[in-house]
């Protein structure tokens, strides 16, 4: 999500907890899948040796994908004058700062036009 610019957060944040809620459920579905239903106490002991196996490979998997991951880029917040435009003057907020506003009245990088 720190790919995100602000004002997609909330969505960025509601498609990455219906990817967790889904995901739980999958694998929930895949553990029951392997326990099956054991009949007697040595089929049972198998499959919980199975589901062992099962939680190693996968903890081993998600190692190996976590250390393929790289570092993302990030997103630069600063405001940038817009050409030609003359600096503002401390308090003023955005009236003759010259500077671009940000999508939907966000107010990212307004303390550094207040500083400028």
């Amino acid at each position: 999500m720190s790919s995100l610019h602000p004002e997609r957060f909330a969505v960025g944040s509601a498609v990455n907890q219906t990817a967790r809620q889904v995901g739980g459920a999958l694998s929930v579905a895949l553990l029951v899948v392997i326990l099956g239903t054991p009949h007697d106490a040595a089929a049972a002991l198998s499959r919980f040796r199975d589901l062992w196996w099962y939680a190693a490979v996968m903890a081993g998997l998600s190692g190996v994908a976590c250390g393929l991951l790289r570092p993302v880029r990030a997103v630069s917040t600063e405001r940038v004058p817009a050409p030609g435009a003359v600096g503002g003057t401390r308090g003023a907020g955005r009236a003759g700062t010259g500077l671009h506003p940000t999508p939907a009245g966000s107010e990212l990088g307004c303390l550094a036009a207040e500083e400028a």
